[in-house]
């Protein structure tokens, strides 16, 4: 049996006065010990779903749930405007707060 830390079910949103959905029924299961990684090109709803999972916005369909109350604490979020440093490769940048997760099988989600 698999152990999750994190399952969304059917998360929709809309931002107010937009035409369409940033987000559209996503379903998303984060296996204990994976690492996670959210790619996509602009506009594609990254940002939004990550808003969500930390709770800076509230869900309008959908459940977002943690199975424990320390999995919130497994979360890393690199917003698009971080602080990087130019000389160090992505990875090199990202390994400062996901260095063990790194080293790991990712899970990637697209």
């Amino acid at each position: 049996m698999t152990h999750h830390i994190l399952e969304i079910k059917n998360l929709s949103f809309k931002y107010k006065d937009a035409q369409n959905n940033s987000l559209n029924k996503i379903n998303l299961t984060v296996p204990q010990g994976a690492c996670a990684v959210i790619l996509g090109p602009n506009g594609a709803g990254k940002s939004t779903l990550m808003s969500l999972i930390c709770g800076l916005l509230p869900p309008q369909e959908g459940t977002i749930l943690f199975t424990s109350s320390q999995s919130k604490n497994h979360f890393s979020y690199g917003t698009q405007h971080c602080a990087l440093y130019s000389e160090l490769t992505v990875r090199e940048n990202l390994s400062f707060s996901l260095n063990s997760c790194l080293q790991k099988k990712m899970l990637l989600w697209r």
